[in-house]
């Protein structure tokens, strides 16, 4: 959040993704488009390859980028300003996912209850100062 990447639904999108795809996982996911190029979601944001080669060259610059968790931020809020569905949040995770469960929608909603509250905060203690 020092970065003034700040955006609640970005950080509650990357804290669900990151509840429902582990490290350990996400790994894998790395290592198997590094080296066999299958279009796959990769990053903390689970985003889709398809997204990280238009901004980053090579199999190996895209799994750098993915690393990055300014990157995810910054490509996961990207995808959601495309679409008008900010008031809607059901809608901004169907274009985001592609398919919204009740469980992932339980998730988002605990995580963006959560940041969004310190973000809250925050601002107005930064706003005083």
């Amino acid at each position: 959040m020092r970065s003034g990447r700040d955006d609640p639904i970005v950080l509650s999108i990357l804290l669900t993704e990151m509840h429902f795809r582990p490290i350990h996982f996400r790994l894998l996911e790395y290592l198997s488009y590094a080296f066999f190029g299958k279009r796959r979601t990769v990053g903390i944001g689970q985003i889709s390859t398809q997204y990280w080669e238009e901004q980053f060259s090579g199999r190996f610059g895209v799994v750098r980028a993915a690393l990055s968790t300014r990157n995810n931020y910054d490509l996961c809020k990207q995808i959601i300003e495309k679409t008008n569905e900010r008031r809607n949040p059901l809608l901004l995770l169907s274009h985001y996912t592609g398919c919204v469960t009740c469980q992932y929608y339980t998730v988002f909603e605990r995580n963006f209850k959560s940041v969004n509250s310190i973000v809250e905060v925050r601002r107005k203690r930064f706003s005083h100062t």
